[in-house]
């Protein structure tokens, strides 16, 4: 180890002399002493202590005194006031975005959320109209025929049925009573129609179906017996689509005649789709 010491070139001796007085003085208090060894460079009078096998420089001399190891290391000095806080740097430039994570696991499904309060009412729905028409139908004594038929959807309905209605028996002069009975049925014919009310969607009067109609008596002119219009209406409801036929059949109260016919001209169902069928007092 090299400890410098500067020393002027006149006062090297008398360092030395009262180095070694010291060292003298102290040793006669002290047991443990250790020679000191440096080397004083002869120019300009600076000291460097060496030890184990360092030699001088061929520029400097070398000195030596002893000393005890006291004198060479003081005592520890007390600890020195903490220093104030430093000014705070610069913030960090902002740093690359990461990698995305890996997906966590799917949360426990939450409780269910209040009802909410009702929405206002909408508004009234538009009318849908079903109509149906048919062809001419020419039915004979004692016979029947379907009129129309047609598949119609679950709804409540107000119906109207209509046609034009012709007799016809190549005599002028007949004095027989033409009737003429019709049914709105699921049924497969007019006996089944009229013998089990619960597939009928035409209500019956008093027993009587509301389309039956006497063409002539036997006092009548021959315009009643040729022409006549007849039209029926009623309220329809179906839970479910139906297939639904009206059915007809002629027969007479007086005479049977088999040249009889009833011609049945643009027959027509007209169905208008209702949201509700109030019945008043």
């Amino acid at each position: 180890m090299e400890v410098p010491v500067k020393f002027s070139n006149s006062k090297i001796i008398g360092v030395c002399l009262i180095v070694s007085a010291s060292v003298l003085t102290a040793s006669s208090s002290f047991a443990d002493t250790e020679t000191v060894t440096a080397c004083v460079k002869k120019s300009n009078g600076a000291t460097r202590i060496i030890s184990g096998k360092m030699k001088c420089a061929k520029n400097e001399r070398q000195v030596s005194w002893t000393s005890t190891s006291d004198s060479l290391i003081g005592p520890a000095g007390a600890t020195g006031a903490a220093g104030a806080t430093g000014a705070t740097g610069p913030a960090g430039a902002v740093g690359a975005t990461g990698a995305t994570g890996e997906q966590g696991p799917q949360g426990i499904q939450g409780p269910a959320g209040a009802t909410g309060p009702t929405g206002p009412a909408g508004a009234n729905g538009i009318s849908k109209t079903l109509i149906k028409s048919g062809n001419q139908v020419s039915i004979n004594q004692g016979s029947e025929a379907v009129v129309l038929s047609a598949t119609v959807p679950a709804g409540k309905y107000v119906m109207d049925l209509s046609a034009s209605l012709n007799y016809s028996n190549g005599n002028t002069s007949m004095v027989g009573h033409p009737q003429l009975g019709c049914f709105l049925t699921e049924g497969a014919n007019y006996s089944e129609a009229s013998t089990n009310s619960s597939l009928n969607y035409w209500p019956e009067v008093n027993g009587t179906t509301p389309f039956r109609t006497s063409f002539a008596s036997q006092s009548a002119n021959i315009d009643e017996i040729m022409r006549r219009s007849y039209s029926a209406k009623s309220i329809l409801e179906l839970a479910s689509a139906k297939t639904i036929k009206v059915i007809c059949r002629h027969y007479s109260e007086v005479i049977n005649d088999s040249n009889e016919q009833v011609i049945i001209r643009y027959p027509r169902l007209i169905l208008t789709a209702v949201d509700e069928i109030v019945t008043l007092n």
